[in-house]
């Protein structure tokens, strides 16, 4: 019998380890456990049971670690399970058997064996099974490759393979739910690093499929799953899991139906057993109405799962559909109950009022490629009518097999640009009493349901109703529904021969019978139309017009074709021709039913967008309300004009007297009125929010909204400026577990509460649609506008308002640091002022970009007006945001495309996270490109050269890229900044001055010159300046040229007093000067107690003590504590005297000024002091004591005027 070696990795496995190791010592000689850096009791098991133990650290390399312990196996054979991996006891003699029997055979390397994955959460429930290699020979070229997901490879030349074996098998518990989503998180990131250190195999598209996937992150594991399906290299075992992936994501985000059917005829081609796929598109019919399709996907796939058990052996397929089998009969027999209830419901309806037999109701409709609307259409119609008729009119999309699927009868019919005779053609196939005839972008609620049975239970027996007139809500599905306006149609009718439609386009319903007909108001049931909406209106609007204007021509056109050639031009926004064929309507006097007021209203509307004065339009409005003289829409329109043309009181006048006739119209809409279009529901909405707008006594509204997520700290600064800039305040609360909804609320502002999508552009989308101003204000929690500069912001707006093409303004963005008392960082532009319109909005996840949609040039230029601070780059901040904006552009990428910009920010992510590599790489792709983000053009190069020094590359290529830099951005300082520090680094001290000197001209010049507004540059130089002027300081005194050293020093203490390098060298200037001159000068610089700490970390190591000791006594040390830190016991005594001597000569100074407080103070005084004060020294004890005082006298006098 060979040796058999059993090898496993190990790292905190105490749980699963004891059952390894059971299974092990049964099947294996020896058993090599390899640990990995456990923390719990696993190896004190492992070692119990007798195993060979070896560690190995933890590198993030399964492939390392498991090669390792193969090294390790002394056997001719390997059994490599995991350690939540076990066979069977009843199968252990199985698997010696046959290695003992293929052992000779030198052409098996190994075995494929099932593992079948259960969840020992629930009483190991069956979940799938896939095929691996677990048993295989102790050979140097037979190795794993992969740090995740690896894989067993053969490097030999001679040709070997692995049987499958399928009499046992691997049972797996590591996918049980609790685990997986920490798994799912580890072996992503894994992944990510395999690719680095093996390259990108096409199968990791899989792995990082299902990582995405089981993270619910389902656009990216659609991404990954499509780029391995259109492969041809598949893993070995799990080929069909891909598919179930892309199918299920698809389903998640609700793909069209289309694409998911699609993709699933791929998979069944590819994997004709594949019940799962099935199970899924029967869950995909289901979501969209289609349960009759349902249930025949959940049949099907019963067939194909018990087909796979017979003919699948052998085949090494991955059952996924197993462990969903239940599930999917539970959905199914529920879905049959609900479907048998309603039924059973609709029976019983039949049957009330005394009718046992209900009318025979037919549902019609012609279609061509609606996929996207028919599943609608079929599951409103499957519940009303006893059976539906579909004509199809030449699909090429999916229409005919979701038709066929719902039950549908369905007939062919030639498109021969006539509505008429394709409509008339479905009347002939129907067999029902009564014909419902909606198009397939038209529906009913179910609420009206059972509306629209009681009419026709009631009216069925009165010959002389012939069908009902529906009222028609246009919606516009683009606009959250937004309601456009409403007409009145006929889409319930009696089938007969006499009815019948005439009119190739905007066909009518007209009876040819004989004897007077009726057609009953049906106001309760309300059809929904959707076919108006902004995304397909114009393709309508073209199609209909050349279809009426080729009748015209060809002599075949209608009276009523003028009213829609009007409607065909007004949505083109021909706005001339739609008045002028308006005109020719009414001068006919040509009306369309149920919109007979339409041709006034698109007149008025077409003047007014022509730039005709209310006052002009006046007669066209007196003449329509005397045709019509209860329709209020005239008047409505009369004030949006007026409104418009300043005439506000007018305005507002017309829209009273608009409302007012709105209620006389409805009151009538059981008359005379009834089949009129109320338009009214789309215009009132627009009058309240123009007369809501007048209230606010005509100031520019400005609203101020921003998003949030645990801002507490930042948030009341926010608030603070907005208030006293905004009329509204809007803050979007993202997930906050802080206080930050409570602070808000608290500061008056609107909460509302948006769930995070890792998009900041939907985000601000949100926010901004959440507003209500003229003007926005969109700054980040972490920004503000400084006090001094609102009323700037103010007048910049008031400026601008008036002239619509300056849709935005850009202004200085300053970056500080407010861990640093807001020391500056560096500053670029940014748009955070801007117009509400819906055609501004922002664009991509991270690194949002305000665009603008529309086809008017408009422009957003800078102004100095006003500036932003941002705090957001703070120390300590940065390192968190570099890693999540490196994942959000990199899911930007997926959803929006790549932008050439992109590459700068991740260059930006990389070198924050010192991965220079990387930063390089992506600074030179963006440098390369031909896109450049307005604001940062320099930047790239800067972290291209910065990660050059920190990789320590030759100066001449750092130097090389300078010079390429400066070419570009010839008034770019830091390029010079970041080469002389090299140079002075390296010891060129000579070169390292002329680069300083050089930066320090090129920053005067660009200041001067204002360079970075004119090329919307960001400014990378101005907080190096400072730390550049001390260094200059430092080289200049080194050739002891003092006087110029001290003219840099001042520079830099000007720019930035906190340089640690221009505080130790101003020590230095004052090196001969005593411990008062010392005190002097920094308290003239410094705060001498907001910057006490400052300035002790920076005094020379030795000597001024006394400076010393006057700043430790600022913080508030005790006299003891700061003579034990200044560690100087023995003179502890002669500087407490001198100190005391001190704080003496301070007190008498401020008495000096008061003298009656100096009579009483000076009874608390000992006598020495009491003489010295009062200048009556006479003892040497006091003489003694007025010496040392003397130069603290001296100091005073000169800081308060006083004679000493």
């Amino acid at each position: 019998m060979p040796y058999i070696s059993a090898c496993v990795i190990v790292r905190n496995e105490e749980k699963n380890l004891p059952r390894w190791l059971a299974c092990m010592s049964e099947l294996a000689d020896e058993m090599v456990v390899v640990d990995t850096g456990s923390t719990d009791n696993t190896m004190e098991i492992a070692e119990q049971a007798g195993a060979r133990l070896f560690s190995f650290p933890w590198i993030n390399d399964f492939a390392a670690a498991k090669n390792y312990a193969l090294e390790q196996a002394k056997g001719d054979w390997i059994i490599f399970l995991d350690a939540d991996e076990y066979i069977k006891p009843q199968d252990h003699a199985c698997v010696r058997e046959l290695i003992r029997q293929n052992d000779q055979r030198k052409d098996i390397l190994g075995f494929v064996n099932p593992l079948i994955n259960v969840d020992q959460d629930k009483d190991n429930a069956y979940i799938s099974t896939i095929y691996q290699i677990r048993v295989f020979r102790n050979l140097s070229d037979l190795r794993y490759v992969g740090a995740i997901h690896e894989i067993l490879q053969y490097r030999g030349q001679a040709e070997k393979n692995m049987p499958l074996i399928e009499y046992y098998a691997i049972y797996h518990t590591g996918y049980s739910a609790r685990l997986m989503p920490d798994k799912y998180q580890r072996n992503l990131q894994m992944l990510e690093l395999s690719v680095k250190k093996y390259g990108w195999r096409l199968l990791d598209d899989f792995y990082f499929a299902d990582c995405y996937y089981g993270l619910q992150q389902y656009e990216r594991a659609i991404k990954h799953a499509k780029s391995y399906l259109t492969a041809k290299e598949r893993v070995l075992g799990e080929e069909s899991r891909p598919y179930g992936i892309l199918l299920q994501s698809m389903i998640f985000l609700s793909y069209p139906l289309s694409e998911i059917l699609a993709w699933g005829q791929k998979a069944l081609e590819e994997f004709p057993y594949g019940a799962e796929f099935k199970i899924l598109e029967g869950y995909a019919r289901e979501a969209t109405g289609d349960e009759q399709g349902a249930l025949r996907c959940f049949d099907e796939a019963d067939r194909l799962y018990s087909e796979a058990g017979k003919n699948g052996a052998g085949k090494m397929l991955s059952d996924e559909a197993g462990g969903v089998m239940s599930a999917m009969h539970a959905r199914r027999e529920a879905l049959q109950k609900r479907m048998q209830q309603r039924k059973q419901e609709r029976k019983q309806e039949r049957q009330t009022g005394g009718v046992k037999d209900m009318v025979y109701t037919s549902a019609c409709v012609i279609v061509r490629n609606e996929e996207k609307n028919l599943p609608r259409w079929l599951a409103c119609m499957s519940e009303l009518a006893d059976e539906m008729v579909v004509v199809d009119t030449g699909s090429t999309d999916n229409t005919v097999e979701l038709a066929k699927q719902a039950g549908a009868r369905l007939f062919s019919f030639p498109w021969i640009n006539d509505f008429a005779a394709a409509k008339n053609y479905a009347l002939e196939q129907a067999r029902g009493q009564w014909i419902f005839f909606l198009d397939a972008d038209e529906y009913w609620t179910e609420k009206d349901f059972a509306i629209i049975h009681k009419n026709l239970r009631q009216y069925d027996q009165q010959k002389n109703v012939i069908g009902f007139v529906c009222r028609l809500v246009n919606i516009d599905v683009d606009n959250d529904n937004r309601i456009l306006n409403e007409n009145m149609h006929i889409r319930i009718f009696r089938n007969l021969s006499q009815l019948r439609y005439t009119g190739a386009i905007h066909e009518q319903l007209v009876y040819s019978g004989t004897g007077q007909k009726e057609m009953k108001l049906l106001p309760k049931a309300v059809i929904y139309h959707t076919g108006y909406s902004a995304s397909t209106d114009l393709y309508k609007a073209k199609r209909n017009l050349q279809i009426l204007l080729e009748l015209q021509e060809n002599g075949k056109g209608q009276e009523s074709d003028i009213c829609y050639i009007t409607d065909c031009y007004y949505s083109l926004k021909d706005y001339a021709k739609a008045a002028e064929a308006a005109q020719e309507a009414i001068r006919r006097q040509v009306v369309l039913p149920g919109r007979e007021t339409r041709m006034y209203c698109t007149l008025i509307q077409s003047l007014h967008l022509l730039g005709h004065k209310w006052q002009e339009i006046l007669p066209w409005v007196e003449q329509g309300e005397r045709d019509f003289p209860h329709v209020p829409d005239f008047r409505a329109l009369l004030g949006f004009a007026a409104w418009h043309d300043g005439a506000k009181t007018e305005a507002r006048q017309f829209f009273q007297q608009s409302k007012a006739l709105y209620q006389e119209f409805l009151a009538h809409r059981q008359d005379v009125t009834a089949a009129f279009a109320d338009e009214m529901q789309g215009f009132l909405p627009k009058m309240e929010a123009y007369l809501a707008e007048d209230n606010n006594s005509g100031a520019i509204k400005i609203s101020a909204a921003v998003i949030v997520k645990n801002e507490e700290e930042n948030l009341p600064q926010w608030l603070s400026c907005m208030q006293a800039l905004a009329g509204e305040i809007i803050v979007v609360d993202t997930g906050s577990t802080d206080n930050t909804v409570a602070i808000a609320r608290q500061a008056g502002a609107r909460v509302v509460h948006f769930e995070w999508v890792d998009d900041f552009a939907a985000a601000k989308n949100f926010a901004i649609n959440q507003t209500n101003g003229d003007w926005v204000l969109l700054l980040d929690a972490d920004e503000y506008i400084p006090k001094e500069d609102y009323g700037g912001l103010q007048a910049a707006i008031a400026r601008v308002h008036a002239d619509s093409n300056v849709i935005g303004l850009a202004s200085e963005w300053i970056n500080v640091d407010k861990t640093k008392n807001n020391a500056y960082i560096n500053k670029g532009y940014q748009i955070r002022v801007f117009r509400k319109m819906p055609e501004l909005r922002y664009v991509h996840m991270i690194h949002e970009r305000l665009q603008y949609n529309g086809n008017e040039k408009k422009s957003m230029p800078v102004t100095n007006d006003f500036r932003i601070y941002h705090t957001g780059y703070s120390t300590g901040q940065m390192a968190a945001k570099y890693k999540r904006n490196l994942r959000l552009l990199q899911l930007s990428a997926e959803k929006y495309g790549k932008r050439p910009e992109d590459e700068a920010y991740m260059a930006d992510c990389y070198f924050g996270m010192q991965e220079y590599e990387q930063a390089m790489a992506h600074a030179q792709a963006y440098l390369e490109s031909t896109g450049r983000t307005d604001g940062a053009e320099n930047r790239p190069y800067g972290v291209w050269i910065q990660s050059l020094i920190f990789l320590q590359r030759p100066l001449e290529e750092i130097a090389a890229v300078v010079n390429k830099a400066l070419t570009e951005f010839p008034y770019s300082a830091e390029f010079k900044i970041m080469e002389g520090g090299t140079r002075e680094d390296k010891g060129d001290f000579s070169g390292a001055e002329i680069c300083y000197r050089e930066a320090a001209r090129l920053y005067a010049y660009a200041k001067q010159h204002d360079i970075w507004r004119q090329n919307l540059l960001s400014d990378e130089a101005g907080t190096a300046m400072p730390e550049v002027y001390a260094r200059l300081c430092r080289l200049l005194m080194w050739q002891g040229n003092g006087e110029e050293a001290w003219e840099y020093l001042q520079k830099s203490l000007a720019m930035d007093k906190y340089i640690p390098l221009a505080c130790r060298l101003l020590g230095r200037f004052l090196a001969e000067r005593d411990d008062v001159d010392w005190i002097e000068v920094f308290n003239q610089l410094y705060d001498k107690q907001r910057d006490a700490a400052f300035i002790l970390e920076h005094l020379p190591h030795t000597g001024r003590d006394k400076v010393r000791l006057y700043y430790q006594r600022q913080l508030g040390m005790s006299e003891q504590s700061a003579y034990i830190m200044a560690g100087r016991l023995e003179a502890a005594g002669a500087a407490l005297a001198e100190d005391t001597a001190a704080l003496l000569q301070l007190g008498i100074r401020g008495f000096a000024h008061d003298v009656g407080t100096m009579d009483k103070i000076g009874v608390l005084l000992s006598q020495n002091y009491r003489m010295v004060a009062t200048g009556q020294a006479k003892t040497a004890a006091e003489r003694s004591l007025a010496r040392k005082t003397a130069r603290i006298q001296g100091w005073l006098a000169k800081q308060d005027g006083l004679a000493e």
